[in-house]
């Protein structure tokens, strides 16, 4: 009986250490969340800001050189249009980390023409946050950046691998006890 026992654990951990490491591996989420606008034209207000979500198969490597990268999506929102990354838009995404691997310089833009957009950028040279619904509608904040927080998704596979590993616990437990009444 004691030998049943150890089979079992050995392929329920067997099975806990298959899961493809595709599966396990999870998205990390990069937002940014923006500074309200301080110059407005209707429907903008002062309330409104920019805010970028985007995700990344793994986090950024650290001290990465400013340039562009890969992702897996990008959205960019003003308050008033939300814009999803896509291939008839122009896209502009470039970015640069610390040796923490934390965003330190952006420059990002996704729009339909020069005059509907939604962009954010903190460079040597630049720092603003902008949105625009055409050349009257506009709205706009300089020299103010906002923050970027990082998350990473919690993969599935390791929340059951995780599950099973308790319950190979609780009946290691359980028959250890059988067998010693």
């Amino acid at each position: 009986m004691n030998h049943l026992a150890t089979k079992l654990a050995i392929a329920l951990l067997s099975l806990f250490f298959a899961v493809s490491p595709e599966l396990a591996q999870a998205d990390t989420t990069y937002t940014y969340t923006g500074q309200p606008f301080s110059i407005v034209t209707a429907p903008y207000t002062t309330h409104d800001f920019v805010r970028v979500v985007m995700a990344t198969q793994t986090p950024l490597a650290p001290n990465l050189p400013f340039g562009p990268i890969q992702v897996d999506s990008l959205v960019l929102s003003d308050g008033v249009q939300t814009i999803p990354i896509d291939p008839s838009l122009n896209t502009l995404l470039d970015i640069a980390t610390d040796s923490h691997g934390d965003i330190d310089t952006w420059q990002i833009f996704l729009g339909s023409s020069t005059s509907q957009y939604i962009s954010t950028q903190k460079t040597a040279n630049v720092t603003a946050d902008a949105g625009a619904l055409d050349s009257v509608r506009q709205a706009d904040n300089d020299g103010t950046p906002g923050t970027w927080r990082v998350s990473a998704a919690t993969p599935e596979p390791a929340s059951v691998g995780l599950f099973l590993a308790g319950m190979l616990g609780l009946f290691v437990v359980a028959l250890k006890k059988r067998i010693v009444l």
